[in-house]
């Protein structure tokens, strides 16, 4: 928080003292530092809600293609943005006893995850298995993550730029994926990583 604040700060605070125009492009800086801000601390609040997960989960048997479909339809912007598509394999339905909501989340920060890491013109795969136990996993076809970062990738704030490329975002996507999942009695890890994409693996029982 401390860093976008204080970037707000100074620019306003040249404006007043007349260092800078206070003209339209100042303000649009000003605007998107505090647009920065205001993204942080939205991020901050999902990752409370995350921690507090299990106290607020209400476990009801869920299609788990059906939702990666709901998903894959919800980041088709995001999608057409980076030059990705989405492909989803499953025989037949795979249904876990889980909070929808939450597993929706968890699952959405994952493949945002992909997408933002695959190449233009690359695919982001969804595979489902009934198990038991379930697997959901979701594959990209970046450049993989660097030994040295992975056992850092779900902590929070950490960022693994050496390998994956700077990709904006405050680093919790992938805590809060692991809050949510653990909270609903599952695992998510990195089931394979190298030079043609990387794997992450959600494991649930059954329903």
């Amino acid at each position: 928080l401390a860093t976008p604040a204080t970037v707000l700060e100074s620019q306003v605070q040249a404006m007043v003292d007349g260092v800078v125009p206070a003209d339209a492009a100042q303000l649009e800086k000003a605007r998107v530092a505090a647009a920065g801000l205001s993204s942080l601390i939205g991020q901050l609040s999902e990752l409370t809600q995350a921690e507090a997960a299990p106290l607020q989960r209400s476990p009801e048997p869920v299609d788990l293609v059906v939702l990666a479909r709901e998903i894959v339809d919800a980041s088709e912007g995001l999608l057409r943005e980076h030059g990705v598509t989405a492909a989803i394999e499953a025989r037949g339905a795979v249904t876990a006893t889980v909070d929808r909501g939450q597993m929706a989340r968890a699952l959405r920060n994952i493949v945002g995850n992909a997408i933002a890491h695959s190449p233009r013109g690359g695919t982001v795969s969804i595979g489902l298995e009934a198990g038991p136990p379930i697997s959901i996993r979701v594959s990209d076809q970046g450049a993989g993550i660097d030994e040295a970062d992975l056992p850092f990738i779900f902590e929070r704030f950490y960022r693994a730029d050496r390998s994956r490329g700077r990709v904006p975002g405050s680093g919790i996507g992938l805590t809060v994926a692991r809050e949510l999942v653990t909270a609903n009695g599952g695992t998510v890890e990195v089931e394979s990583t190298g030079p043609t994409g990387t794997t992450f693996r959600i494991g649930l029982s059954g329903a």
